[in-house]
């Protein structure tokens, strides 16, 4: 590995910007455009993956980064979550953790207020294989065109 030009192609493909070209969600693969270059099916980054799991696949048109190493491209891991103009994040409050999703739904904890908002534009289900409680130190209003108890 005497060329240059091989070692300096190498070297700069140890970490390259790129966008999210396709998803493969059975594989957990995508394939990033960087450049004029295409890669191949490529793992990306989760926050978890052992015996608890999360799933939150990137989409197309993400910005994200690819480690590649020894800068082989064919062995990059995608690290997904660059803001872009085209993809700003959901909140600027240091304080708010907000998720948000393609629908309008979105997930959001203030800490300062101590507040957690969900706001859907369908509907919310929960299901327990026990018991639920719902306890308040203040009022508990429930408002809705009917309310069932016991049907």
């Amino acid at each position: 590995m005497n060329n240059v030009a091989e070692l300096l192609r190498l070297l700069n493909n140890l970490v390259r910007l790129g966008t999210v070209h396709e998803v493969d969600t059975a594989t957990a693969r995508a394939r990033i455009k960087s450049g004029a270059i295409l890669t191949g099916w490529l793992p990306w980054l989760s926050a978890r993956a052992g015996t608890t799991r999360d799933w939150d696949p990137p989409t197309a048109g993400e910005q994200v980064l690819l480690l590649s190493p020894g800068g082989d491209l064919s062995q990059a891991i995608v690290l997904t979550g660059i803001y872009s103009e085209a993809s700003p994040p959901p909140a600027t409050d240091p304080s708010v953790w907000k998720r948000e999703f393609p629908d309008g739904t979105t997930v959001t904890y203030d800490h300062a207020e101590k507040a957690l908002a969900i706001a859907t534009v369908d509907r919310i289900e929960i299901q327990a294989g026990g018991d639920i409680t719902i306890e308040a130190a203040g009022n508990l209003v429930l408002k809705g065109n009917r309310v069932e108890l016991n049907p």
